[in-house]
């Protein structure tokens, strides 16, 4: 596939931008407003009240701020994936989450969501951009990457975590199951 990955900056916020008004959900249009703001709130209830306009703000604040950090896939300009990762603490949805264990000692990236354009699913780019991930926060001197992919996903939208076996294919473990997802993580040190 001629396609290649960079890390989101806030140069490339108009690219992230245009991914999520555009590409991201033509297929699934019900979660069109989340704009990957998801892991940034804790609490269900304020997040149900969320709009899009409102995420797509909030989204464009963070990156400004270097706050949501992750990579996205293009091919030639255009993006088309996506992959939100950074450190495990930037997450509250994560951090307070009372399944997700937490290592002090450890410092710890964590990969919440692959939104891939619906046309370009099946050819790789998941694992491409699970690989750019993993080599990045090595390079940065993370000892752990940690993702939650879904136990039983109903749709392909549910599994917006990435599957369980592209993980293990990429040298992940199995460290809990829980009820709806299964923590997966993999040493980078």
């Amino acid at each position: 596939m001629d396609w290649h990955i960079k890390r989101l900056t806030p140069e490339r916020a108009g690219d992230f931008l245009y991914f999520f008004d555009n590409v991201a959900f033509c297929d699934n249009p019900s979660w069109a407003d989340c704009y990957c703001c998801f892991f940034y709130f804790a609490d269900n209830a304020v997040w149900g009240k969320r709009e899009g306009a409102e995420n797509r703000e909030y989204a464009a604040e963070l990156i400004e701020k270097g706050e949501l950090n992750g990579y996205l896939a293009y091919d030639g300009k255009a993006p088309v994936g996506w992959l939100n990762g950074d450190d495990k603490t930037a997450y509250p949805r994560i951090m307070e989450h009372p399944d997700i264990p937490h290592d002090e000692g450890k410092k710890t990236a964590s990969l919440v969501c692959f939104t891939i354009d619906h046309t370009r699913r099946g050819q790789g780019m998941a694992t491409a951009l699970l690989n750019a991930a993993c080599d990045d926060f090595a390079l940065r001197g993370y000892d752990l990457i940690e993702a939650y992919p879904r136990r039983a996903p109903k749709t392909a939208a549910e599994n917006y975590y990435g599957p369980l076996t592209m993980y293990q294919n990429a040298g992940f473990t199995t460290t809990a199951e829980k009820e709806e997802f299964t923590i997966v993580q993999k040493p980078l040190k």
